[in-house]
């Protein structure tokens, strides 16, 4: 149903008001006014990170750490007008990935989603847990317009969870659960897949924090060094360094939790057919300028994987392996989707010493990947896509059954340790400085200003 601003106003407004008083949880849960007088619910957990769902489109449009700091990408031009969807954010891709006969996307952002349910942790509330996951499900369905483009009738469950991480593992930890999914990968795709987590299990990826030990090691380094040469016992000098060895022990040990953004997508076929369908959830997330840091911009696990390569012809994709270990964004237009990529560690980084890693729960077995440098350089160069999808194969739902999917984003304040084929490379991660405070950065590719100062510190001009 479409409605004229005025219309749209009120009918907001009065939303808003009854929403508030049915499904507020106090400091957990708020149903409020966002941009442009648009209803949208804010989740904020007790160590400072929140989220933001709008329920124009379901669309959760920030989400945040406790430092602040902003993960979520959203468009510079969206309006936030209640007509046109919101652009970027993780909005959900539906009946349709891509391009064909609908509009590319499908169009579950520009339906009005409603609220029916908010909650926490049952054991937070009664005093067994530490982690309140506070949590909002939106429900959406078929409706006239919608019938026009795609005449099946259906409805939609979307839940949105912050929390910290739960006790579901990577898909290669040793005794992950298993995960629930359609069938299986084609036989012609299980060689490539065994032999790439062969290869893959011979460089875990670990968690830990490293960072700041190699930097209490370069500074244990240089006041030994200082000694040697000087006959000192501390003095100034020394005091200074003790000085930064303290402060790298106390960055340590306020490193923040690693935090996690669960989402649940449950598709209720109610036609009285077979209802066929692909799907994503098109995560936006917030980089580095890809100008300037695109060596740091990645992703690692896809290597070795087939992929639907939609980068030069949209229309026409190529079904092609990744020979890459890392993908990299920055050098080239990426439009893909990679195929099974359910089964394997996939970690992403945005240019800082960070890194996320996504966890797929349930179905959205592939993956996809987009950075649109050739339609929108500009502000292409501010974000990444990538999000979990089922693209690669039409989901066929019968008439009464229900198709789910969920996914985990876990965001963790460090990056990730260099596996096994990159330890002799020698390769900076984002932030690195050599003794000297120098950053070792590769030369941009062609087009690029090469005076756009690089990251790692007041000297990585050195390196030009």
């Amino acid at each position: 149903m479409q409605f004229s601003n005025e219309e749209l106003r009120a009918h907001m407004q009065e939303y808003l008001e009854w929403s508030q008083e049915t499904f507020d949880i106090e400091d957990l849960v708020e149903v409020r006014q966002g941009l442009g007088g648009l209803p949208c619910v804010a989740l904020q957990h007790p160590t400072g990170a929140t989220a933001q769902v709008y329920l124009h489109g379901a669309n959760v449009v920030s989400w945040t750490m406790p430092d602040g700091r902003e993960l979520l990408h959203t468009m510079s031009d969206n309006v936030f007008d209640g007509h046109e969807s919101i652009r970027g954010g993780m909005p959900i891709l539906f009946p349709q990935v891509g391009v064909g006969r609908l509009p590319r996307g499908g169009f579950m952002g520009d339906l009005h989603w409603s609220v029916v349910d908010t909650a926490i942790s049952p054991g937070f509330a009664e005093g067994t847990a530490e982690d309140p996951a506070p949590s909002v499900v939106l429900h959406a369905q078929d409706d006239p317009w919608t019938m026009s483009m795609y005449p099946h009738e259906f409805e939609a469950l979307y839940t949105v969870s912050l929390m910290l991480p739960d006790d579901f593992d990577s898909p290669e930890s040793d005794g992950a659960p298993e995960r629930i999914r359609g069938p299986g990968p084609k036989k012609e795709l299980s060689k490539l897949q065994q032999d790439n987590e062969k290869r893959l299990s011979e460089g875990k990826f670990l968690y830990d924090p490293k960072q700041m030990e190699a930097r209490r090691s370069r500074n244990s380094k240089k006041m030994a060094d200082l000694q040697a040469t000087s006959g000192a016992t501390g003095g100034t000098m020394g005091e200074q360094f003790e000085e930064e060895d303290a402060e790298a022990q106390a960055a340590m040990d306020t490193n923040q939790l690693p935090m996690q953004l669960r989402c649940k997508l449950d598709i209720l076929n109610k036609s009285e057919r077979e209802m066929q369908f692909t799907t994503s959830l098109q995560s936006h997330w917030v980089v580095k300028d890809l100008h300037s840091y695109f060596p740091f911009v990645r992703t690692i696990g896809l290597g070795g994987r087939y992929m639907l390569d939609s980068s030069h012809e949209p229309a026409h994709p190529q079904l092609r392996i990744d020979n890459e270990d890392y993908l990299c964004f920055g050098r080239d237009h990426v439009d893909r989707v990679y195929i099974d990529a359910h089964d394997t560690e996939v970690r992403f980084c945005n240019g800082t010493p960070t890194h996320l890693e996504m966890l797929p729960r349930q179905n959205f077995r592939d993956l996809q990947a987009l950075s649109p440098l050739m339609t929108d350089p500009d502000e292409a160069a501010s974000f990444v896509s990538l999000g979990p999808a089922e693209a690669a194969r039409t989901v066929r739902l019968q008439p009464g059954e229900t198709w789910s999917g969920e996914m985990c984003f876990r965001s963790h304040d460090n990056y990730w340790e260099y596996p096994i084929f990159e330890q002799m490379k020698a390769t900076p991660y984002p932030g690195y400085e050599d003794d000297l405070g120098h950053s070792e950065i590769p030369p941009g590719p062609p087009g690029i200003d090469q005076n756009v100062p690089r990251p790692g510190g007041p000297h990585a001009d050195a390196y030009e």
